[in-house]
């Protein structure tokens, strides 16, 4: 196993941010285990530019740095690895261009859909929306209980996502669920960096309560 994916492996908290880079730099120096940079609707140059100035950032700190769906910019940028979308680049294809030293990811929003997913055998899988989110309001959330399922089905790292915040994460550590993907809860607020760090402790708190 290389480097990237052992960090794969004891990673719990995954961050989501945008072309706000001031905001995500905080975010990558105060607890984040893994950022994805996703950017919609900007030219090819912007992102990489973007891309380029975040990767130096995780560089330093060690933290695992993934491109939404472009698998182009995360091989020009030496990137760890890219997030896939079920309408997205498949994984095989991801695969084949990137190698097997990068980290693919997907989304899995049904149990059926993660056992497609798997047979692709991705890196990771992300499970949501697990609750109501104003970033994909179209789709149902799953709940907690059907979020269980599909992780007692994946022996790789997974992360729930979809309107997880400090009001109800308790719920999601409560059922053993330690490994969330965040977005607005984080990048959208006034202090990231103190919600970042917020999350990460409850995160580890979780983790020396079943040590």
């Amino acid at each position: 196993m290389n480097l990237k994916k052992k960090l794969l492996k004891k990673s719990h908290l995954y961050v989501i941010v945008d072309e706000d880079i001031d905001s995500a730099k905080k975010v990558i120096a105060h607890g984040a285990d893994i950022v994805q940079l996703r950017i919609k609707n900007k030219s090819d140059k912007f992102i990489l530019q973007k891309a380029r100035q975040l990767r130096k950032f995780t560089k330093k700190h060690n933290v695992l740095f993934l491109i939404n769906d472009r698998i182009d910019i995360a091989k020009l940028t030496d990137a760890d690895g890219v997030h896939l979308g079920q309408e997205d680049t498949s994984i095989e294809a991801a695969r084949k261009f990137l190698g097997t030293k990068y980290i693919i990811g997907t989304s899995t929003h049904s149990l059926n859909e993660a056992k497609k997913s798997l047979l692709q055998k991705p890196d990771y899988i992300a499970i949501g929306s697990i609750f109501k989110t104003a970033t994909k309001p179209h789709l149902r959330p799953l709940g907690i209980g059907r979020a269980l399922k599909i992780i007692d089905h994946t022996t790789i790292p997974y992360f729930v996502i979809g309107g997880i915040n400090l009001r109800n994460i308790n719920a999601l550590t409560r059922r053993g669920i330690n490994r969330i993907a965040l977005y607005k809860a984080i990048i959208k607020t006034k202090n990231p960096e103190i919600i970042t760090g917020r999350f990460k402790g409850i995160l580890a708190d979780h983790e020396n309560a079943y040590r």
